[in-house]
């Protein structure tokens, strides 16, 4: 048997395993049915087949899925399917060791995190300052913190751990601004804008009734 018809019966042995043994759905099988193919076809240009693999070939295929520009995610799940196959033929005694054992995937790169637009800002503040004008009894006291929150947190772009720990003595009215430190013990000063201060002015004195 060549070195690609041994590779096809092996990996159809892995998948049957896969979906008997762990339930695997039929979309995560044929994709382990595509990579692994990719991955014969790759070795047997080097003349091998899964049962003679080493790590030096596990690590060029690797070396090539990089240089694809593939996703990052997408190397991971290659590689993620190699390295499961090759411990079931490993466990299943039909090769001597398991050369994908100490292969790593990629690490995903990380999304920046999504912003608010300007007019997003604008529409949430409003909205903020709307129902801390039409608010009743109990309501009332929440939706002004609220408001004042929002207006600070704007305002002077705050972290939001450093809104939580904000406290009444490092704002100062007068000056319009905020006095926060850092780690480290580095003061930042921080100027507030007029809504900002109106807003704490409002829930200042809903408290103090």
């Amino acid at each position: 048997m060549g070195h690609s018809g041994n590779g096809a019966v092996l990996i159809e042995r892995f998948c049957d395993m896969m979906s008997a043994e762990r339930g695997a759905a039929e979309r995560t099988l044929a994709a382990y049915g595509r990579d692994l193919a990719d991955y014969t076809a790759f070795l047997a240009s080097r003349g091998r087949d899964p049962l003679s693999a080493t790590a030096d070939d596990v690590a060029a295929w690797a070396r090539a899925l990089a240089g694809r520009a593939l996703a990052a995610s997408t190397q991971a799940r290659r590689i993620s399917a190699l390295r499961r196959f090759h411990a079931f033929l490993f466990e299943e005694g039909l090769a001597s060791d398991n050369p994908a054992a100490t292969l790593e995937a990629p690490k995903a790169g990380r999304r920046l995190p999504r912003v608010l637009r300007h007019d997003d800002v604008a529409r949430l503040l409003a909205q903020a300052a709307r129902e801390a004008e039409t608010a009743r009894g109990k309501r009332r006291l929440k939706a002004l913190r609220m408001w004042a929150l929002l207006e600070i947190l704007y305002a002077a772009g705050l972290r939001v751990s450093e809104l939580v720990a904000l406290r009444h003595g490092q704002i100062d009215r007068r000056q319009r601004l905020v006095r926060l430190v850092g780690k480290g013990g580095v003061e930042r000063i921080v100027p507030l804008a007029a809504t900002a201060l109106e807003a704490l002015e409002r829930y200042t004195k809903a408290l103090e009734k």
